[in-house]
This record gives structure tokens, sequence and C-alpha cells, in this order.
């Protein structure tokens, strides 16, 4: 090749539609954790076409194993995550609704009244009013199903077909000696604040764009391609070059690593520019509206560890908050039946009654008196642990926000949802 100006300086230079072109119809293509989890966040239709055009690139695709590790890790969550959406507003319209009803019920009876309105008439209002909210709860309920159906763990139709494209398209994980250089490696490199991984300093999942990354190098250096993809939904600047804000290119040092340890010139693409291209370079099948879809996912598309884990334990307290506060209503239950039964019992022995009865009835009354004081404290004891508990359920709540979790809400913490939020209806 002919050496000019830039020539030594390719790696600062955004990638031709010439480059693109070549890269995306013969290169090696590595898709990161969100591009594989954003299958799971997006309508049928574009699901449908987003995997569509990974079987288009289906021989070439390669996953590292940090990927793999990631979206099984994450897979579930993520799934629950989409249903929560649905049922936050779903909990609204069932919060709002009875207190709407009732409200316009008394009105449409006083209106009754005073326009003399006759049992027809104000009960065809009445049942009118009933349904008001139907069409638009079923409506919410219908695109919860298409979207993220509740019951599909374990059938998980999206997890198969990606099993099909991917097949065994995938890395092995460090060896022992491996990963612990890697480690080293990927703190060095935090340190010194090269990419990728350096924006990631404070999370517990550090290592886990430079594991992504190593993990790509070195399969790059076995394969013979000219040209590597990275597809990614993690816009942060330790993976992209931006000006002002825009991402230009891949991360120039990125870029330099990759043609210098691999021989590979690098081509960073997010989903919705994948898509963008393999609609005009592969001839896929995508719709202006997927790749709309695509460019309004998050920046940080991937749910990562860090919040996976903080999420885990949140739900864990939410689910002990709710069982605790169960098991106080029960002891106050029983508390209350042991009472009535107490107060029966003296109420009997004060009227009089045989001598064998009342002897009998005085050694119940005695029992039931045991039972009280059992029972009040093991409530007293409940009573702690629910106050302890609705303090973690809010500091864990705290702690979502904090890193920019869409689910937290610390408001609410002291009321302990169902497993995914409303009941749903069937």
């Amino acid at each position: 090749m002919t050496k000019n100006f830039s020539s030594g300086f390719a790696h600062f230079l955004a990638p031709t539609d010439e480059t693109v072109r070549t890269a995306l119809t013969t290169g090696m293509i590595v898709l990161d954790t969100n591009v594989l989890l954003s299958a799971y966040r997006f309508a049928p239709k574009a699901r449908e076409e987003l995997l569509s055009t990974l079987e288009r690139l289906q021989d070439r695709l390669w996953i590292p194993h940090q990927v793999g590790l990631e979206f099984h890790r994450n897979r579930l969550e993520v799934m629950a995550g989409r249903r929560a959406t649905y049922d936050t507003v779903l909990s609204a319209i069932a919060t709002h609704k009875a207190a709407a009803e009732a409200d316009l019920e008394s009105k449409i009876r006083s209106l009754s009244n005073r326009a003399a309105l006759t049992d027809v008439e104000r009960d065809q209002l009445l049942q009118q009013l009933s349904g008001i909210f139907d069409p638009l709860e079923d409506s919410l309920l219908r695109l919860s199903n298409d979207h993220a159906p509740a019951d599909k763990e374990m059938q998980d139709g999206i997890l198969a077909l990606l099993q099909v494209i991917i097949g065994d398209h995938i890395g092995s994980p460090f060896q022992e000696a491996e990963g612990d250089e890697a480690i080293k490696e990927a703190e060095r490199r935090i340190k010194e604040k090269i990419p990728p991984g350096f924006k990631d300093a404070d999370k517990t999942t550090k290592h886990g764009d430079y594991f992504v990354w190593r993990q790509t190098l070195d399969e790059a250096k076995h394969r013979s391609t000219s040209h590597l993809v990275f597809v990614t939904g993690d816009q942060k600047d330790d993976w992209y070059l931006k000006v002002r804000g825009k991402i230009v290119a891949a991360h120039p040092e990125l870029a330099e690593e990759a043609q210098r340890l691999c021989g590979v010139q690098l081509v960073m693409m997010t989903t919705q520019t994948l898509l963008y291209h393999a609609k005009q370079y592969l001839n896929a099948d995508v719709s202006t509206e997927t790749i709309r879809q695509a460019g309004e996912l998050p920046a940080s598309e991937a749910l990562d560890d860090e919040i996976v884990g903080l999420r885990f334990r949140r739900n864990e307290l939410r689910q002990e908050l709710h069982f605790t506060s169960a098991e106080r209503m029960y002891v106050r239950d029983q508390i209350s039946k042991l009472k009535n039964q107490f107060a029966y019992l003296n109420k009997q022995l004060e009227g009089g009654l045989p001598p064998a009865q009342a002897n009998k009835s005085f050694f119940e009354k005695g029992r039931i008196q045991a039972l009280i004081v059992e029972f009040e404290e093991r409530l007293a004891d409940r009573d702690v642990a629910y106050e302890n508990l609705q303090r973690k359920v809010e500091a864990a709540e705290i702690d979502l926000l904090l890193v920019g979790d869409d689910t937290a809400n610390p408001l609410h913490a002291a009321e302990p949802p169902t497993r995914l939020g409303a009941p749903r209806r069937v």
C-alpha cells in the first residue's frame, strides 16, 4: 500500500464506507453482551429482524467466553425487568382505578337522584363506568405478553434461537494462570486509563470489559482475516472516540492495539449501526422502525453485574419483607382469636359453670393465656425484624438509584410487591 500523510495514524480516522462494507461482509464479527440482551428489549418484529441479521453473519460470528458468561448471568433479570416496566404501569392503573371508580360512582348516583334518572339509565352508566379502564389494561397486557411473556423463563425462544445461531462459535474461559494475568493487566490499564474498562473502575465488575477485549484479540490472532467488527451498545469513552459527545470511531488506542497485535483493522459498531449497515451491505430485511428502536436503547444497554447483583439483593430483601409482613399479620390474627377465646372463657367462668366444666375452662384459660404471651413475644420479634428489613430495602433502593437503575424506588421501599409487580389478569 502506498504510504501517505495519514499512514501511521489510521487508528485516529473514521472507517470509510468501503472499509465498513469489507469488514461487515468478510470480517470477524464479535458481539458484546448488550447486543445479545437487546433481543429481549426489542419489540417482537424488531427482535425477529435482529436475529435474522445475526443469522446472515452466522459463519463469521464469534462470542468471547466473558460475553457468554455475562449473558447467561443477566438473561433472567433482563426478562424480569422488561415485564416489571409493564407491571409498574399496570400497578399504577390498579391503584388509581378503584379510587376513580368509587368517586365517579358516587357522582353518578348523586346525578341520578338530582336528575331523576330511571334505574335503567343509572345502571347503564354504572355498567359503562365499571369497564372504563379495561381497554387500556387489555392493551398493556397484550403488549406485555408479546414483549415479555411471564412464563417463558423455562421456554425461552430467544435463547433457543441464539443457541442455533451462535452454535459453538464461543471462546473458552481463561486458564487459571491466564485469568490471574488478565486481572493484573486489567488493573494496570484501569490505573493508567488505558481502554477498555477504565470507566468501570468503581464497579465490582471492573475487569469485565478488558476480559472481553483480551479474549477477542486472542481469537483474532488465530484468524486469517483483515477486519474485526466489534459490536457493542456500551458507548462510554473507553470504547469509542467521540467528538462533542458524538461517536466517530473506535477508541484510537483499541484500533492501534488490534492492528499491532493481530494485524486487523478494527471497526466498532453499536447495535443500531450494525442493523443500518446490514440493511445496506448484506441486504438484510431491517425496517426503519427497528433501526429507530435500536437507537432508543439506553447508551449503557447492558445490565452489568453490579446492577444485577444490587437488584438481586434488593429483590431478596423485598421478598423477605413480604414474608415477614405476612407472618406479622398471621400472628396478629392468632392473638386476636386467642384473646376472643380468653374473653369468652372469662365470661363463662363469671357466669357460673358446673365444677367439672369450670375446672376444665380454668385450665384452658391458662393454656390460652400462655399462648397469647408466646405469640405477643413472637410479634414483637417480627416487628423488630420488619423495621430492620424496611431499612435494608430502602438502603438497597438507594444503592440502585445511585448507579442510575430505573427500577429503584426508595419512596416505596416499605411496600413489598409481588414477585414482578402487580398481579396479572388471565
